[in-house]
């Protein structure tokens, strides 16, 4: 679920999942879309991860550049980052 703090902040809670995740788009695209010039996304109370999360930054990340928005993750969970490395996309994704 994603709980909105301010529209320049979002975070995201519990799983994202395949299950989750086309819930947490429709949810967070509006979000990204009236943010400030950046958005930063906190993954601090995610608990779990698939590669359907891979997806859901790809496509945030994609929809904010559309709108030449910055959007930053702040809080990457481990698994999300190994995720990323062996799929060759940390780069891409800005998951550090």
């Amino acid at each position: 679920m994603a709980n909105e703090t301010q529209y320049d902040a979002i975070s995201i809670s519990g799983a994202v999942t395949f299950e989750t995740v086309t819930a947490l788009l429709a949810d967070l695209l509006p979000k990204v879309a009236k943010s400030k010039s950046a958005v930063t996304v906190d993954l601090s109370q995610v608990d779990s991860v698939n590669s359907a999360a891979l997806s859901l930054v790809a496509a945030l990340t994609r929809h904010a550049a559309q709108q030449n928005k910055e959007l930053s993750l702040k809080n990457v969970p481990p698994r999300l980052v190994a995720l990323s490395k062996v799929c060759g996309v940390e780069d891409i994704l800005a998951l550090k």
